[in-house]
């Protein structure tokens, strides 16, 4: 009896293990899909942000201004202030302990 149950279970090893595997494959696809969306969307922002730039430093492009009004300019300004906070604790790490040494 015990010969046929390790037959068995080297049987389903590989079932199993294709099982995981398909399982991990298709949590990647979504992660995958995940970014691409917000690839996606961070490609337009940018677009955006650099029209809206434009037509602040080019007269003939200001009617991008008009256009993109309504532009959160959050979505600018979030990223920089915290790679500002970053920097900030990051310098206040160092400094700190530079004193300390």
């Amino acid at each position: 009896m015990p010969a046929v149950a390790r037959f068995i279970r080297r049987l389903t090893e590989p079932v199993q293990a294709t099982q995981g595997l398909f399982s991990t494959i298709v949590s990647d696809e979504e992660v995958t899909l995940d970014l691409r969306a917000k690839l996606d969307q961070a490609i337009i922002d940018e677009t955006i942000a650099t029209q809206i730039i434009d037509g602040f430093q080019d007269v003939n492009k200001a009617t991008n201004l008009q256009t993109h009004a309504g532009f959160p300019l959050e979505s600018v300004f979030n990223p920089i202030n915290a790679l500002q906070m970053l920097m900030f604790w990051h310098f206040q790490g160092i400094f700190r302990g530079l004193l300390t040494s």
